[in-house]
């Protein structure tokens, strides 16, 4: 059985200094998501056409292959960049509104420091007892409602 790693602890300023390389990256992966969109759509229509008997030199059968191509590309592209993400330590929670926790400790108590796109510095928290009970709910940036501890 494999064993995960303990996760990195981050210091809040330690995830300030993370997040010019989160700016960079956020709009990449935001980008790549809609991109697969966009080649998802066209593989699901090209699929209905060559799903019924097509020849092997119909357009429409080599369109569809180099889209199928493309589309697994997108995905392992995709993958290379969450895991970078991961890799660092940092966890991303929502592409859309930018949304990433980091790890960190709140005296003894465990805590993820949470960020989003639009902020200029990490100044949110959430307990970690009260984000698991959430669940998904939690993952949401709205749902931060403790502000970081000044001083």
């Amino acid at each position: 059985m494999e064993t995960r790693p303990d996760p990195r602890i981050f210091s809040i300023p330690e995830a300030n200094r993370a997040l010019g390389f989160l700016r960079a990256a956020l709009p990449r992966i935001h980008g790549m998501l809609e991109s697969i969109e966009g080649v998802e759509t066209r593989l699901s229509v090209l699929g209905l056409i060559c799903g019924r008997s097509v020849m092997p030199g119909n357009p429409d059968l080599g369109e569809y292959m180099d889209t199928r191509t493309r589309y697994h590309r997108n995905i392992d592209c995709l993958d290379r960049l969450v895991s970078g993400l991961e890799g660092r330590g940092y966890l991303l929670r929502d592409v859309a509104d930018g949304v990433v926790h980091f790890c960190a400790l709140r005296g003894k108590q465990p805590v993820l420091l949470c960020w989003c796109q639009k902020e200029s510095e990490v100044c949110h928290w959430h307990d970690l007892k009260e984000y698991r009970k959430n669940g998904e709910r939690a993952a949401r940036h709205d749902m931060c409602s403790w502000k970081r501890d000044k001083g």
